[in-house]
């Protein structure tokens, strides 16, 4: 944990986000508004506009120094070392998607991580743009474009290689609803060839096939284990942990006592809250506005996030795997907003989304190493 709670290096910090997403958002509702609605746009045109609006963040996200977190530290040296990668050596790694892009672009960029990584963003946030769109007659569009940029898009300036399978997945997500299985589980195994933690999300597909079945009786029972998980979540964790014994550095990464007292690393208090509550704010103030079967939908979601938050205080594989289903909050506000009629409601759901939102930004990167408070751009570092 910090010593200083605020900075003026925080407050600047701060304050280019804010600039950052506002502008990219500002752009995204112009295209809903004008252009979108257009059946007729030329396709090369939507792209245009679709690499405008997440320009900047990828420069933001991309460009960073490389001191914001143990991720970004690793990426480099996998990035450095992928000049020499061999064929072989590839598909032995357990991320060989990741590694293989890695070998790619360090080739086309001659060795500079920085122009690399910017890609990586760039792709990552195009999928999540072009995702949203595939959703644009039950969401708007903008908004979930703030909710991803302010709840996901600082993960991924450290967990780059995890938000990058993720959007993979995410611009996948519409066969989970439109039920093509098949398309569903080819879209998972490339993003688990990015981020093996991905394979979890084929477990949401049938989420719709219980809501389309109406079969109450297998929601009772993922949501009653998901708390009976929760509470038993250290006696689950010892299970596991004689599973992924050894030196694996995920079953060990809280023996860190750097990180054990850390928001991020405390067994209890105010951080699994901080986590949660951008997902738990819209179902419980909003719930009636929903159909029931989106309302089913996101309510599985968030049953299934509760154990894997609970176990994330004592392996922060499961912390991170938690991140799928949460990541239906990007679909989940702006659907809110698609379904209430009344301003003033809407006007609402903006003030809680923006504090909500702000108290998971301000407690969990303010006080972890994640390091991007302060920002500091590469290039000028």
């Amino acid at each position: 944990m910090r010593d200083e709670l605020v900075t003026l290096s925080d407050l600047q910090t701060i304050l280019l986000y804010l600039v950052v997403i506002c502008c990219s958002c500002f752009i995204a509702v112009w295209y809903e508004k004008v252009l979108l609605p257009n059946k007729e746009l030329n396709p090369i045109i939507r792209i245009f506009v679709r690499m405008g609006i997440v320009l900047f963040p990828a420069l933001l996200f991309g460009c960073r120094s490389d001191i914001v977190g143990w991720d970004t530290e690793e990426n480099v040296a996998v990035f450095q070392g992928a000049e020499n990668a061999t064929f072989e050596t590839i598909l032995a790694n357990r991320n060989a998607g990741f590694l293989a892009i890695l070998s790619f672009l360090n080739l086309i960029t001659e060795g500079n991580y920085n122009l690399a990584f910017f890609c990586i963003h760039l792709i990552t946030l195009y999928l999540v743009i072009a995702g949203l769109e595939r959703f644009s007659d039950k969401v708007l569009i903008s908004i979930g474009w703030f909710v991803y940029l302010t709840y996901f898009g600082f993960y991924g300036m450290d967990q780059m290689r995890q938000i990058f399978a993720m959007a993979i997945w995410f611009w996948g997500i519409k066969y989970i609803f439109e039920r093509r299985f098949l398309r569903y589980v080819i879209v998972v195994l490339i993003a688990s060839i990015i981020h093996s933690s991905l394979i979890l999300s084929l477990i949401m597909y049938f989420f719709i096939v219980s809501i389309s079945k109406q079969n109450q009786l297998f929601g009772i029972v993922i949501i009653s284990t998901a708390l009976l998980l929760s509470i038993f979540s250290s006696s689950l964790f010892n299970i596991l942990g004689n599973i992924f014994a050894g030196d694996s550095y995920y079953s060990t990464y809280f023996m860190d006592e750097s990180v054990a007292n850390t928001i991020e690393g405390t067994g209890s208090g105010l951080g699994i809250l901080f986590n949660l509550l951008p997902f738990l704010y819209p179902i419980i103030c909003y719930y009636k506005y929903f159909q029931s079967k989106i309302f089913w939908f996101m309510f599985l979601c968030f049953a299934l996030i509760i154990p894997l938050r609970s176990l994330g205080y004592e392996s922060y594989f499961l912390a991170r795997m938690y991140l799928i289903p949460a990541s239906m909050i990007v679909l989940l506000y702006p659907y809110a907003y698609r379904c209430i009629a009344d301003q003033k409601k809407e006007k609402t759901l903006f003030i809680g989304l923006t504090i909500v939102l702000m108290a998971f930004y301000f407690c969990y990167f303010a006080f972890t190493s994640h390091g991007i408070m302060p920002y500091s751009f590469n290039f000028c570092s």
